[in-house]
């Protein structure tokens, strides 16, 4: 979807979360997928095998490259929660919530770049 008008316009990402029965929906801009993905590498070395989509400096408003990137975020957002999932992959302690417990509230609480606008109090405060 695009935001903004002119110089400003932009492209934001919607990502559909499901956990259990619960669903609820975030956007995200492409800079903000980066800023994660260099908080799980500084968390964990291992996330850096994870393919994060380049920058696109060159037709990126294109609906084709857009709808490219898109499928590769998915991918690899895919990828980061089969790794947070899988316990010999946790980062740390908030993860652990993920294993007992999963529904909004952990995987909010221990990946704070899948909390909705509203209730996202800083995303680069933890994950």
């Amino acid at each position: 979807m695009i935001k903004g008008e002119g110089a400003k316009k932009h492209h934001v990402y919607q990502i559909i979360v499901q956990v259990g029965g619960e669903q609820w929906t975030v956007y995200r801009r492409y800079a903000e997928f980066r800023s994660f993905h260099k908080l799980l590498v500084g968390k964990q070395q291992y996330f850096s095998k994870l393919d994060l989509p380049g920058k696109t400096h060159f037709n990126r408003k294109v609906p084709s490259v857009v709808e490219d990137r898109r499928g590769k975020l998915e991918v690899y957002l895919q990828r980061v929660t089969s790794c947070l999932a899988d316990r010999k992959q946790g980062v740390d302690s908030l993860t652990m919530d993920l294993h007992r417990a999963p529904c909004k509230a952990s995987v909010t609480s221990a990946i704070h770049f899948l909390r909705e606008q509203e209730e996202q109090e800083d995303i680069y405060r933890g994950f």
